[in-house]
Protein backbone atom coordinates (compact mmCIF):
# COMPACT_ATOMS: atom_id res chain seq x y z
CA UNK A 1 0.00 0.00 0.00
CA UNK A 2 1.11 3.25 -0.76
CA UNK A 3 1.77 6.06 1.35
CA UNK A 4 1.20 8.96 -0.74
CA UNK A 5 -2.66 9.45 -0.86
CA UNK A 6 -2.53 8.76 3.41
CA UNK A 7 0.24 11.91 3.32
CA UNK A 8 -1.54 14.20 1.34
CA UNK A 9 -4.61 13.88 3.61
CA UNK A 10 -2.84 14.96 6.53
CA UNK A 11 -1.07 17.47 4.50
CA UNK A 12 -3.55 19.30 3.83
CA UNK A 13 -4.85 22.10 5.87
CA UNK A 14 -8.26 21.27 7.44
CA UNK A 15 -11.29 22.75 6.29
CA UNK A 16 -13.91 24.92 8.60
CA UNK A 17 -16.59 22.29 8.14
CA UNK A 18 -13.96 19.57 9.33
CA UNK A 19 -12.81 21.24 12.09
CA UNK A 20 -16.02 22.54 13.31
CA UNK A 21 -17.67 18.75 13.18
CA UNK A 22 -16.20 18.07 16.94
CA UNK A 23 -18.27 19.42 19.25
CA UNK A 24 -15.89 20.92 21.35
CA UNK A 25 -14.39 23.13 18.50
CA UNK A 26 -17.80 24.62 17.98
CA UNK A 27 -18.28 25.50 21.80
CA UNK A 28 -14.88 27.27 21.67
CA UNK A 29 -15.60 29.18 18.81
CA UNK A 30 -19.53 29.84 19.99
CA UNK A 31 -17.96 31.12 22.97
CA UNK A 32 -14.98 33.45 21.68
CA UNK A 33 -17.84 34.68 18.97
CA UNK A 34 -19.93 35.89 21.95
CA UNK A 35 -17.32 37.39 24.22
CA UNK A 36 -14.39 38.31 21.81
CA UNK A 37 -10.98 38.93 23.93
CA UNK A 38 -11.69 36.14 25.91
CA UNK A 39 -8.50 34.68 27.87
CA UNK A 40 -7.57 30.78 27.44
CA UNK A 41 -8.45 30.21 31.17
CA UNK A 42 -11.86 31.98 30.45
CA UNK A 43 -12.55 30.09 27.68
CA UNK A 44 -11.19 26.58 29.50
CA UNK A 45 -13.62 27.28 32.08
CA UNK A 46 -16.74 28.04 30.18
CA UNK A 47 -15.60 25.10 27.38
CA UNK A 48 -14.84 22.37 30.32
CA UNK A 49 -11.98 20.67 28.81
CA UNK A 50 -8.04 20.32 29.85
CA UNK A 51 -5.03 22.80 29.10
CA UNK A 52 -3.71 20.42 26.53
CA UNK A 53 -7.37 19.78 24.69
CA UNK A 54 -7.58 23.56 24.92
CA UNK A 55 -4.02 24.47 23.55
CA UNK A 56 -4.65 21.65 20.14
CA UNK A 57 -8.03 23.29 19.39
CA UNK A 58 -7.25 26.98 19.69
CA UNK A 59 -3.41 25.90 17.98
CA UNK A 60 -6.13 23.87 15.10
CA UNK A 61 -8.66 26.47 14.74
CA UNK A 62 -6.01 29.39 14.34
CA UNK A 63 -3.87 27.52 11.64
CA UNK A 64 -7.46 27.64 9.94
CA UNK A 65 -8.04 30.95 10.24
CA UNK A 66 -11.35 30.87 12.00
CA UNK A 67 -9.16 32.43 15.46
CA UNK A 68 -6.46 34.55 16.58
CA UNK A 69 -5.12 34.33 19.80
CA UNK A 70 -2.92 37.51 20.95
CA UNK A 71 -0.24 37.31 23.94
CA UNK A 72 -0.71 40.20 26.38
CA UNK A 73 1.28 39.72 29.24
CA UNK A 74 1.03 36.40 30.84
CA UNK A 75 -2.48 35.80 29.22
CA UNK A 76 -3.31 34.54 25.76
CA UNK A 77 -6.73 36.40 24.46
CA UNK A 78 -8.41 34.95 21.81
CA UNK A 79 -10.20 36.61 19.19
CA UNK A 80 -12.30 35.76 16.02
CA UNK A 81 -10.29 35.51 13.35
CA UNK A 82 -12.57 37.96 11.23
CA UNK A 83 -12.53 40.58 14.57
CA UNK A 84 -12.07 44.05 13.54
CA UNK A 85 -9.91 44.95 16.79
CA UNK A 86 -6.24 45.43 15.89
CA UNK A 87 -3.16 43.96 18.04
CA UNK A 88 -3.30 47.32 20.24
CA UNK A 89 -6.89 46.98 21.20
CA UNK A 90 -6.59 43.26 21.33
CA UNK A 91 -3.91 44.17 23.91
CA UNK A 92 -5.88 46.23 25.52
CA UNK A 93 -8.42 43.77 25.75
CA UNK A 94 -5.95 41.87 27.79
CA UNK A 95 -5.02 43.85 30.25
CA UNK A 96 -8.58 44.77 31.28
CA UNK A 97 -9.29 40.82 31.61
CA UNK A 98 -7.07 41.35 34.86
CA UNK A 99 -9.56 41.74 38.12
CA UNK A 100 -6.93 44.62 39.61
CA UNK A 101 -6.38 46.04 35.86
CA UNK A 102 -9.90 46.66 35.49
CA UNK A 103 -10.64 48.12 38.94
CA UNK A 104 -8.29 50.42 38.61
CA UNK A 105 -9.56 51.41 34.87
CA UNK A 106 -13.07 51.99 36.22
CA UNK A 107 -12.11 53.90 39.36
CA UNK A 108 -9.78 56.49 36.99
CA UNK A 109 -12.87 57.06 34.86
CA UNK A 110 -14.90 57.62 37.48
CA UNK A 111 -12.13 60.13 39.15
CA UNK A 112 -9.00 61.00 36.37
CA UNK A 113 -6.09 62.55 37.48
CA UNK A 114 -5.15 60.01 40.44
CA UNK A 115 -1.71 59.06 41.37
CA UNK A 116 -0.37 55.85 42.61
CA UNK A 117 -0.84 56.57 46.39
CA UNK A 118 -4.54 57.76 45.88
CA UNK A 119 -5.22 54.50 43.50
CA UNK A 120 -3.86 52.33 46.25
CA UNK A 121 -5.72 53.91 49.02
CA UNK A 122 -9.15 54.12 47.56
CA UNK A 123 -8.93 50.45 46.28
CA UNK A 124 -7.04 49.04 49.55
CA UNK A 125 -3.49 47.63 47.54
CA UNK A 126 -0.45 47.99 48.27
CA UNK A 127 1.42 51.01 45.86
CA UNK A 128 3.61 48.21 44.09
CA UNK A 129 0.72 46.17 42.66
CA UNK A 130 -0.49 49.46 41.46
CA UNK A 131 2.29 50.88 39.86
CA UNK A 132 2.58 47.37 38.12
CA UNK A 133 -0.81 47.59 36.67
CA UNK A 134 -0.58 51.54 36.28
CA UNK A 135 2.53 51.17 34.09
CA UNK A 136 1.24 48.35 31.63
CA UNK A 137 -2.29 49.95 31.18
CA UNK A 138 0.06 53.16 30.31
CA UNK A 139 2.44 51.53 28.07
CA UNK A 140 -0.58 49.95 26.02
CA UNK A 141 -2.09 53.23 25.77
CA UNK A 142 -5.00 53.06 27.70
CA UNK A 143 -3.80 55.70 30.52
CA UNK A 144 -1.40 59.01 30.35
CA UNK A 145 0.72 60.25 32.83
CA UNK A 146 1.87 63.79 33.45
CA UNK A 147 5.69 61.64 34.46
CA UNK A 148 6.84 58.62 32.28
CA UNK A 149 8.29 57.35 35.99
CA UNK A 150 6.08 58.44 38.78
CA UNK A 151 3.06 57.91 37.32
CA UNK A 152 0.88 60.81 39.05
CA UNK A 153 -2.05 62.84 37.14
CA UNK A 154 -3.15 59.83 35.18
CA UNK A 155 -5.73 60.33 32.72
CA UNK A 156 -7.53 57.48 30.93
CA UNK A 157 -7.41 57.65 27.11
CA UNK A 158 -11.27 57.77 25.50
CA UNK A 159 -10.58 54.64 24.00
CA UNK A 160 -10.84 52.84 27.56
CA UNK A 161 -13.74 54.61 28.52
CA UNK A 162 -15.27 53.10 25.38
CA UNK A 163 -14.24 49.79 25.97
CA UNK A 164 -15.93 49.81 29.38
CA UNK A 165 -18.78 50.51 28.00
CA UNK A 166 -18.76 48.24 25.50
CA UNK A 167 -18.76 45.29 27.82
CA UNK A 168 -15.67 45.32 30.12
CA UNK A 169 -17.29 45.68 33.54
CA UNK A 170 -16.55 44.54 37.23
CA UNK A 171 -18.86 42.46 39.07
CA UNK A 172 -20.62 43.77 42.35
CA UNK A 173 -19.35 40.63 43.95
CA UNK A 174 -15.77 41.19 42.88
CA UNK A 175 -13.19 42.48 45.65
Amino acid sequence: MSLGPLMARFSRPPTRERLLQSPQRQRILDHVEADPGLTLGDLKARVGVGWGTLYHHVERMSEAALLRSVVVGRRHVVFPAASPRDDVEAAMCGILRGKTALRLAVALTARPRQSILDLSTSLGLSPRAVYYHVKRMVDAGLLTSSSPTRHFNLIPHPRLQVMLEDGFELDDDEP
